[in-house]
């Protein structure tokens, strides 16, 4: 039995693309694998690139997509500008377009700005969109070098021009923010809630004869980028739950470090860029220094993974939200209808929910088949989320959000 230590691991945090709007396949349903999947361009999502695959080509519409078949890569343009190429996935950003491009790298930051720079409105968090006129002025433009530390100066002829095409204003944004518009990005296409497992792989103390194991439920907050995290140890029968260290970070592939300062469990993993966000990685965590052998030097840890409950791809509003017991994702669409899951972390199981939200958007509902699982929820203009209750819980969680399209 182990005495110097308590049965409790604690379990990590999911994040880091796919993408406000990512997740899934991109396939649509019942197709066979060779057939064309659809992917997003997401920059917030953005209209009038044109892409090229090889055996298709066209204009990303106004949620930003465009198809390829699976194991193509797709080139972006936009007239003579060539924005570079990607893997044909389910969401693709600037950074897929520069190899082991960060959020904060110059090349990835100056594709952003030249993109937000072009859009008609003026408002990139709405969606980018490139205009028929400045499409067509754009075939007259040159290469544009992506790696110049002034932007301003490189673009100066094309601006004028596509002012003059469209008579809009064409603003080139600081690289400040352009970074913050980006990340937005990147957190709400992997923002969600994940579930899966951990399992205990090594000990270096001497109750090498147990071994931890349970199940997590992890959530991205696609907000601040931070992951929390609630689950179960089967041989404990205990519950945890863990909060976020430090948020997601982009530069390289998607990282985060999260712990819980009171078991001084460790929890280091990140995201695979892939069509279905998956997280990986480690935690450990020390025995417990109240033992009856008091504090010792030694540690146990595993392994975690968990897949993103997948988000609907028509989705204009992404709800999340985890508190010890329950995990909720909810998807609204533009006819306010409401589809969503809850999680137990007890076990691990999502149930389906279905429900609607009001016209304002103040307060929603949603209901399981059984009729069992009840939510509603308010918005609170003071912090900025929702409050969402669930009948027969007495925890009001907190519902984080997003527009993915």
């Amino acid at each position: 039995m182990h005495t110097s230590r308590k049965i409790f691991t604690l379990l990590p945090m999911f994040l880091c693309l796919a993408a406000c709007g990512g997740g899934g396949s991109g396939d649509p349903a019942g197709s066979a694998p060779t057939e064309p999947r659809f992917g997003q361009f997401k920059d917030s999502n953005t209209a009038g690139l044109h892409y090229d695959t090889g055996t298709r080509s066209g204009i990303t519409d106004e949620a930003g997509w465009f198809t390829y078949e699976p194991g193509e890569k797709v080139v972006f343009a936009v007239g003579n500008v060539a924005l570079g190429s990607a893997p044909g996935k389910a969401v693709v950003t600037p950074r897929d377009l520069v190899p082991g491009g960060g959020s904060g790298d110059t090349a990835v930051l100056n594709r952003v700005r030249f993109l937000m720079m072009l859009d008609a409105d003026g408002n990139p968090d709405n969606g980018i969109t490139i205009s028929s006129e400045v499409r067509q002025a754009a075939t007259g433009w040159a290469q544009v070098d992506f790696t110049t530390g002034d932007l301003a100066l490189e673009l100066a002829d094309i601006m004028a021009s596509a002012r003059e095409a469209d008579g809009g204003a064409h603003r080139l944004p600081a690289a400040t923010e352009a970074q913050a518009h980006l990340e937005a990005t990147l957190y709400c296409a992997l923002a969600g809630i994940y579930t899966g497992s951990f399992l205990e792989s090594w000990d270096d103390g001497p109750d090498t004869d147990f071994t931890d194991e349970g199940f997590f439920t992890g959530k991205l907050d696609p907000q601040s980028g931070f992951v929390t995290a609630s689950g179960y140890s089967v041989p404990g029968q205990q519950s945890f739950f863990a909060t976020g260290i430090s948020k997601v970070g982009f530069d390289g592939e998607p990282e985060f470090v999260s712990g819980d300062t009171t078991s001084g469990a460790t929890f280091r993993g990140r995201f695979a860029d892939d069509d279905t966000p998956v997280v990986t990685g480690t935690w450990e965590r020390p025995y417990l220094a109240g033992s009856p052998q008091g504090p010792l030097p030694y540690k146990y840890g595993g392994e975690f993974q968990a897949e993103r409950l997948a988000p609907r791809t028509d989705a204009t509003l992404l709800i999340v939200a985890l508190d010890e017991a329950f995990g909720v994702t909810l998807d609204v669409d533009a006819d306010s209808r409401i589809r969503g899951q809850v999680v137990d972390t007890s076990t691990g199981q999502p149930i389906a929910v279905e429900g609607t939200m009001d016209e304002g958007g103040g307060t929603f509902s949603a209901v399981d088949d059984s009729g069992l699982i009840r939510l509603t929820g308010q918005w609170n203009a003071a912090t900025g989320n929702y409050e969402i209750t669930i009948a027969g819980h007495d925890q009001v969680l907190r519902g984080d959000h997003c527009n993915p399209n």
